[in-house]
């Protein structure tokens, strides 16, 4: 995928592949040294994630695949723990006003 003038600003590779069942969707990106890294978010989602909020992403991310809807991991996080999302239908309301597109550079509040 060449995004370099899109909202990605990089060049990405889609990686589909079959195992076990189960179909598994990787994306590799290529993107400047000026891009959010997904290692700024350890530290910080670690302070905040508690069982009751991981379960809940476990859970909607279990129930979005279940259903063929498509989502940004991302964008399940800031849902849980910035908005306090914790159903499908919620998820979908919340995405619909507040989804991502191209790179996002969230961080839990308290951690900006």
């Amino acid at each position: 995928m060449n995004e370099l003038t899109g909202t990605d600003g990089g060049l990405g590779w889609d990686l589909l592949m079959h195992y076990g069942g189960n179909e598994w969707h990787l994306e590799v990106w290529i993107v400047p040294p000026s891009s959010p890294l997904a290692s700024a978010l350890i530290e910080p989602l670690c302070r905040v994630l508690t069982r009751a909020r991981r379960k809940a992403i476990l859970t909607l991310k279990e129930n979005l695949v279940l259903n063929d809807i498509t989502y940004r991991s991302i964008d399940l996080y800031r849902a849980v723990i910035d908005s306090h999302v914790e159903t499908t239908d919620e998820y979908l309301a919340w995405a619909l006003k507040h989804g991502s597109v191209g790179q996002c550079d969230w961080l839990p509040e308290g951690n900006k």
